[in-house]
């Protein structure tokens, strides 16, 4: 059900004054004696040019009559049932902040987004050459696979950072984030970007959804789950959404929260079900996130299986590459491979 802005700003509002094709009002947000509030073109949003202040339906109800995302939510049409809530946490924060609905971002100019094409494609091959071998490892330890790598048009920096390109709807890169290996702070962003609601994908309507923290969480959570719920990381902090983000979260069947399990997670976590109300706190069943969970469930299947000595005696340590084949820990890639070995998703070991 889409909602007319302009006749929802018409009943708090007045008429307005024409101007062209477009219709101003006086801004209730700030002083002012000439209106410079507006709606756009496709009649989706309002923005004041006098204050900056902008949103969709939901948020004009927000910000105009005070209401909750709930009612206003409600208001416009979009009715939403909280099901019960399911949480293993005995620590839950009782007082999580409200969320502040903001804006969502606008895209990076397009001198910006064109450098960023060059700037990813440059670290894409660096990572997968000979001076990329560290951070490459780096990736295969976290558990990504070469193919996931790829598919997300992971980096290597000229500084030794591994970049981490993130794109909107129509495949244009809008920012990105680099991870630094030797120096801190461990993430900075390349200067000019900007984030979109969510990281890899945006939540499909009537579909799952699984929320966890950070890129790698996202693209490792992703590999394992398969395309059967949508997993994605957000643009940004619990607490202040954008409202088409929270939308975007509302649309879904059921979105599972599995942030950190920490404090910091659990705060979250409450935060985010003050607005999601079709929402579930979930936790990982081993460590506190996805990096960590299935990091444990892959150690835990190297030291169930009966390993060989690498071909040339140098060692007995094996880390995990690419299609879950196992490799030498001192000859790594460039040396033995011990091919008869494939560990698959629910932890089994089979012979080939």
């Amino acid at each position: 059900m889409q909602t007319d802005l302009q006749s929802l700003i018409e009943n708090d509002l007045g008429p307005g004054r024409r101007s062209g094709n477009r219709t101003f009002w006086i801004c209730p947000f700030h002083e002012e004696k000439s209106g410079s509030l507006t709606v756009t073109p496709d009649g989706e949003r309002y923005k004041c040019f006098g204050c900056g202040k902008s949103g969709d339906a939901i948020a004009w109800l927000m910000d105009r009559h005070s209401l909750t995302f709930r009612d206003a939510a409600d208001r416009v049409g979009k009715v939403l049932d909280r099901p019960k809530k399911l949480s293993l946490n005995s620590d839950a924060v009782n007082s999580p902040p409200q969320p502040r609905f903001k804006a969502a971002s606008t895209p990076p100019e397009a001198d910006w987004r064109d450098k960023a094409i060059t700037i990813i494609k440059q670290a894409e091959t660096r990572l997968h050459s000979r001076d990329g071998f560290d951070a490459l490892n780096y990736l295969f330890l976290r558990g990504l696979t070469l193919d996931t790598i790829k598919a997300g048009h992971l980096g290597l920096t000229a500084d030794g950072g591994i970049s981490i390109p993130w794109f909107d709807a129509s495949g244009t890169p809008v920012f990105i984030q680099v991870r630094q290996l030797r120096k801190l702070p461990k993430y900075k962003a390349i200067p000019g970007g900007k984030r979109v609601d969510f990281y890899p994908r945006r939540p499909r309507p009537g579909r799952p959804c699984l929320i966890v923290e950070g890129e790698f969480d996202a693209l490792l959570a992703a590999q394992d789950i398969g395309d059967c719920i949508d997993v994605c990381t957000l643009g940004g902090a619990a607490d202040s959404l954008s409202s088409s983000a929270a939308m975007a979260l509302c649309s879904a069947s059921v979105v599972l929260i599995a942030t950190d399990s920490d404090k910091a997670g659990d705060l979250a976590a409450e935060t985010l079900r003050n607005v999601v109300l079709n929402s579930i706190r979930v936790l990982w069943p081993v460590g506190k996130d996805a990096t960590e969970c299935f990091g444990l469930r892959r150690t835990l299947r190297v030291m169930q299986a009966d390993l060989p000595r690498c071909s040339a005696g140098k060692c007995d340590s094996w880390w995990i590459g690419d299609k879950g084949r196992l490799h030498c820990g001192v000859c790594r890639p460039y040396g033995d491979a011990y091919e008869g070995i494939v560990l698959l998703a629910d932890g089994a070991v089979v012979e080939r």
